[in-house]
C-alpha cells in the first residue's frame, strides 16, 4: 500500500511538472517547472515547491534562471507575483541576486524586487595585457577563484529603455568588495542602472575609503564595449600638463540602439574648453564606422602640446582574428577628413590608411610572455602635396607579478616623407619603455617606469611610485622626474 502511495505521489509530481511546463511563456526557449501547479479561476496558475523559471526572452543574449518556492502567474497578462524569497542567476555574466518579493510583467519586460542582495563576479581576464598576462596595477587579486563585488539595495526595478534594451536599476544601493559590516572601500549610490554587457550608470555616487568620502559625482556612466578593447567612463578628473597647465576632463556618452556618441571635454585654465565628439556604430564585434569632429590637445614627437581642430574625419576600423598562424590578429583602418593645426597654423584635407599585425603571445614560462608587432601607416595631404609613410616595429617582453606587470618594450620606426601636422608624426625612430614592480616590505608596493627616446637622448617619462596596502585597496603617490608631475597610486584589492 505504501509503495502504491509513493507511485501515485511520484505520478502527481510529474503531472504537476508537466503542467508547469505547459504554462504559456513569451519565448520558445522559456520554461517553468514546479512540484505542484494548479490552474485556478481567472486564468491564474498557482505554483509551489522547487520552482524553476528559465527565461531567454526577457534580457537580450542573457539567459535568466529564477528559483523560488511559491508563485502566482497570470497567463493572460503574463504577470508573475512571488510573495517570498527568490534567487536570480544571470549565467552569462556570473551575476547572482537574491531578494524578497517580485512582481514581473513578461510582456512589458518590467518588474520590481525588494530587499535586494547581489553578487557580481569580477572577470580577471578584463585585466589581461596584450601578452595574455594579467596586469594587476589597478586591481590586485589575492584569491585563486574569481573575486566578487557585493551589492545591496532597498529595491531593484526591471525596465526597458527607448530602444527596447533591458535595464536593471538598483535604488539606494551599496557596492563593496568585502562582506564586512564596515568595509574600508564602499560605493554608495542613489541609483545604479545596469545594462548587462553594455553599461552601468550611477546617480549620486559616493566613494569612501576607510570611512572617509574621497569622491562624489552626481552622475557617472561607465560603458563597456567589447570587440575593439575599449572601456570608457564619464568620471570627471583633474589633471596637469607640462605645456598646457591644469585642466579638468569629463566625458559624456549617449546610446541609441547600435549608434553611439562620445563627447570628451577638457577645460584648461590657460586655454579654455576643448571638446571632441565621436559618433559611430559597431556593425560587428570587430568593426566600426564613424565620424569625428571638434577640438583636442595632442602631443607631437617631442612631447610638446599642439592644438588640433577636426572639421570632419570619417573613420573605419576592422580587426581580424587569425587562428593557427604566426600572426594572431590584423588591425586596419581608413580615415578621410579636414583638419587644422594651431601652431604653426595649417589646414589640410587628409587621407590615412594603416594595417598592423601582431604575433600571438609566445610563452617563455608560466608567468612570462613575448609578443611582436609590425605596422604600416600612410598619410596623404592636400597641403603642399605632402605624403608621409611610417613603418613601425616593436617587441615586448613581459612578466606577471602579484602587484603589476613587469615589461620592457623596444620600438623602431622607419619614416619616409613628412607630415605638415605635428600631431601625426609621433613615431620616434628608436624608443625603449619599461616598468618594474617591487615589494620592499610586506605592506608596501613600489614601481619604476620610463620611456627613453634614443633620438633625443632623453627620457620622455621617468616615474617612481609607492603605495601602502589597506584591507580592500592600495593607495600611494608617484612622481615623474622627467615631467616634474605628481600622481596618485590607487588599486582595488580583492
Amino acid at each position: 500500500m505504501s509503495r502504491l502511495l509513493a507511485i501515485v505521489a511520484t505520478v502527481a509530481v510529474l503531472s504537476a511538472s508537466v503542467a508547469a511546463r505547459a504554462v504559456q511563456l513569451p519565448g520558445p526557449r522559456d520554461y517553468l517547472e514546479a512540484d505542484r501547479a494548479v490552474f485556478e479561476s481567472g486564468g491564474i496558475w498557482r505554483l509551489e515547491g522547487n520552482i524553476i523559471l528559465h527565461l531567454e526572452s526577457l534580457l537580450a543574449d542573457t539567459p535568466l534562471e529564477l528559483t523560488t518556492e511559491e508563485m502566482l502567474y497570470d497567463e493572460a497578462r503574463q504577470e508573475m507575483r512571488i510573495p517570498g524569497a527568490l534567487k536570480i542567476v544571470l549565467t552569462a555574466h556570473e551575476f547572482t541576486l537574491s531578494a524578497q518579493k517580485l512582481t514581473l510583467n513578461l510582456r512589458q519586460g518590467s518588474g520590481e524586487l525588494s530587499q535586494v542582495k547581489a553578487q557580481v563576479a569580477f572577470d580577471p581576464s578584463l585585466l589581461a595585457d596584450e601578452t595574455g598576462l594579467i596586469d594587476q596595477e589597478y586591481v590586485r587579486l589575492t584569491r585563486d577563484k574569481a573575486p566578487e563585488l557585493l551589492l545591496t539595495g532597498e529595491r531593484a526595478l526591471l525596465e526597458r529603455d527607448q530602444t527596447g534594451e533591458s535595464l536593471i536599476e538598483f535604488q539606494h544601493a551599496r557596492l563593496v568588495t568585502s562582506a564586512s559590516d564596515e568595509p574600508d572601500l564602499a560605493l554608495q549610490v542613489q541609483s545604479l542602472q545596469f545594462s548587462p554587457g553594455r553599461s552601468a550608470s550611477f546617480r549620486n555616487l559616493r566613494v569612501s575609503l576607510s570611512g572617509v568620502t574621497v569622491f562624489y559625482a552626481p552622475r557617472w556612466k561607465q560603458r563597456f564595449r567589447r570587440g575593439l578593447g575599449i572601456v570608457n567612463g564619464a568620471l570627471p578628473l583633474p589633471g596637469h600638463d607640462a605645456d598646457d597647465g591644469w585642466y579638468v576632463q569629463q566625458a559624456f556618452f549617449a546610446d541609441h540602439g547600435q549608434f553611439h556618441a562620445d563627447v570628451y571635454n577638457r577645460y584648461y585654465l590657460d586655454h579654455g574648453l576643448w571638446s571632441e565628439g565621436f559618433f559611430f556604430t559597431d556593425p560587428t564585434a570587430n568593426s566600426r564606422f564613424g565620424v569625428i569632429v571638434g577640438r583636442s590637445r595632442s602631443k607631437d614627437l617631442y612631447d610638446h602640446s599642439v592644438g588640433r581642430t577636426t572639421y570632419y574625419d570619417a573613420t573605419w576600423r576592422q580587426r581580424k582574428l587569425l587562428a593557427d598562424l604566426p600572426i594572431e590578429s590584423l588591425e586596419m583602418g581608413l580615415n578621410y577628413g579636414r583638419l587644422k593645426q594651431d601652431a604653426p597654423s595649417i589646414t589640410s584635407e587628409r587621407g590615412y590608411a594603416y594595417i598592423t599585425a601582431n604575433t600571438p603571445p609566445v610563452k617563455l614560462g608560466p608567468k612570462t610572455s613575448l609578443i611582436a608587432g609590425v605596422g604600416a601607416h600612410y598619410w596623404d595631404y592636400s597641403y603642399g602635396g605632402n605624403k608621409f609613410l611610417a613603418f613601425k616595429h616593436r617587441v615586448k617582453l613581459a612578466r606577471e607579478t602579484s602587484i603589476g606587470l613587469d615589461y620592457v618594450q623596444f620600438v623602431h620606426a622607419d619614416k619616409f616623407g613628412t607630415s605638415p601636422f605635428r600631431f601625426e608624426d609621433d613615431f620616434p625612430e628608436n624608443e625603449l619603455s619599461f616598468r618594474k614592480n617591487f615589494r620592499p616590505l610586506p605592506k608596501l608596493a613600489a614601481r619604476a617606469s620610463g620611456r627613453y627616446n634614443y633620438d633625443r637622448e632623453h627620457f620622455d617619462s621617468l616615474a617612481a611610485g609607492v603605495s601602502y596596502e589597506f584591507r580592500s585597496y592600495w593607495a600611494g603617490l608617484s612622481y615623474d622626474f622627467a615631467r616634474g608631475t605628481t600622481g596618485v597610486e590607487l588599486a582595488i584589492k580583492f
